[in-house]
Protein backbone atom coordinates (compact mmCIF):
# COMPACT_ATOMS: atom_id res chain seq x y z
CA UNK A 1 0.00 0.00 0.00
CA UNK A 2 2.80 2.80 1.06
CA UNK A 3 4.54 2.08 -2.26
CA UNK A 4 0.83 2.54 -4.42
CA UNK A 5 0.67 5.54 -2.27
CA UNK A 6 3.91 7.04 -3.13
CA UNK A 7 3.94 6.53 -7.17
CA UNK A 8 -0.13 8.24 -6.66
CA UNK A 9 1.30 11.04 -4.95
CA UNK A 10 4.05 11.48 -7.18
CA UNK A 11 2.45 11.38 -10.50
CA UNK A 12 -0.35 13.95 -8.35
CA UNK A 13 -2.96 15.35 -11.26
CA UNK A 14 -6.74 17.25 -10.96
CA UNK A 15 -7.78 14.18 -12.84
CA UNK A 16 -5.93 11.61 -10.52
CA UNK A 17 -7.71 13.27 -7.21
CA UNK A 18 -10.93 11.46 -7.98
CA UNK A 19 -8.71 8.09 -6.31
CA UNK A 20 -7.77 9.85 -3.14
CA UNK A 21 -9.75 8.06 -1.06
CA UNK A 22 -8.58 4.59 -2.42
CA UNK A 23 -5.41 6.17 -0.32
CA UNK A 24 -6.35 7.93 2.84
CA UNK A 25 -8.56 6.62 4.96
CA UNK A 26 -11.66 8.70 5.70
CA UNK A 27 -10.43 10.53 8.40
CA UNK A 28 -6.21 10.85 7.48
CA UNK A 29 -4.46 14.09 8.25
CA UNK A 30 -2.83 15.65 5.91
CA UNK A 31 0.18 18.18 7.15
CA UNK A 32 2.19 20.53 5.04
CA UNK A 33 4.95 23.77 6.48
CA UNK A 34 1.53 26.03 6.14
CA UNK A 35 -1.96 23.93 7.39
CA UNK A 36 -2.81 20.57 8.90
CA UNK A 37 -6.25 19.24 7.54
CA UNK A 38 -8.25 16.45 8.66
CA UNK A 39 -10.49 14.45 5.61
CA UNK A 40 -10.97 13.31 2.07
CA UNK A 41 -12.75 16.90 1.07
CA UNK A 42 -10.04 19.13 3.16
CA UNK A 43 -7.12 17.08 1.42
CA UNK A 44 -8.75 17.19 -1.74
CA UNK A 45 -9.35 20.65 -1.59
CA UNK A 46 -5.58 21.67 -0.70
CA UNK A 47 -4.25 19.68 -3.91
CA UNK A 48 -7.44 21.34 -6.08
CA UNK A 49 -6.11 24.71 -4.72
CA UNK A 50 -2.45 23.79 -5.74
CA UNK A 51 -3.51 22.84 -9.15
CA UNK A 52 -5.49 26.29 -10.19
CA UNK A 53 -2.01 28.58 -7.97
CA UNK A 54 1.26 26.63 -9.45
CA UNK A 55 2.26 25.57 -12.75
CA UNK A 56 3.18 22.14 -12.65
CA UNK A 57 3.33 20.96 -9.42
CA UNK A 58 4.63 17.44 -8.26
CA UNK A 59 6.43 15.89 -5.29
CA UNK A 60 8.81 13.86 -5.09
CA UNK A 61 9.10 11.63 -1.99
CA UNK A 62 12.39 11.33 -0.35
CA UNK A 63 11.28 8.51 2.46
CA UNK A 64 8.96 7.34 4.63
CA UNK A 65 8.16 5.84 7.80
CA UNK A 66 5.42 3.61 8.43
CA UNK A 67 3.61 2.57 12.20
CA UNK A 68 0.91 0.17 12.77
CA UNK A 69 -1.91 2.00 10.58
CA UNK A 70 0.35 5.20 10.24
CA UNK A 71 1.94 6.65 6.87
CA UNK A 72 4.30 9.72 7.15
CA UNK A 73 5.96 10.76 4.02
CA UNK A 74 9.02 12.85 3.25
CA UNK A 75 8.77 15.10 0.02
CA UNK A 76 10.39 18.03 -1.66
CA UNK A 77 7.74 19.68 -3.72
CA UNK A 78 8.29 21.74 -6.80
CA UNK A 79 6.50 24.43 -8.59
CA UNK A 80 6.09 27.81 -10.45
CA UNK A 81 4.17 30.38 -9.54
CA UNK A 82 1.83 31.40 -11.93
CA UNK A 83 2.42 35.03 -13.42
CA UNK A 84 5.44 35.27 -11.00
CA UNK A 85 7.38 32.39 -12.18
CA UNK A 86 9.55 31.21 -9.22
CA UNK A 87 10.87 27.63 -8.54
CA UNK A 88 10.27 26.42 -4.57
CA UNK A 89 12.62 24.20 -3.62
CA UNK A 90 13.55 23.59 0.24
CA UNK A 91 12.54 26.87 1.13
CA UNK A 92 14.56 28.76 -1.32
CA UNK A 93 13.06 30.51 -4.16
CA UNK A 94 14.91 30.89 -7.47
CA UNK A 95 12.77 34.21 -9.49
CA UNK A 96 13.03 35.67 -13.00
Amino acid sequence: MEIDLIGWFEKLTPGSLDDLGRYYAEDAVFQDPFQKVRGHEAIEKIFRHMFTRLEDPRFVVTSWMRRDHELCIFWEFYAARRKIRCLWWKDVAVCN
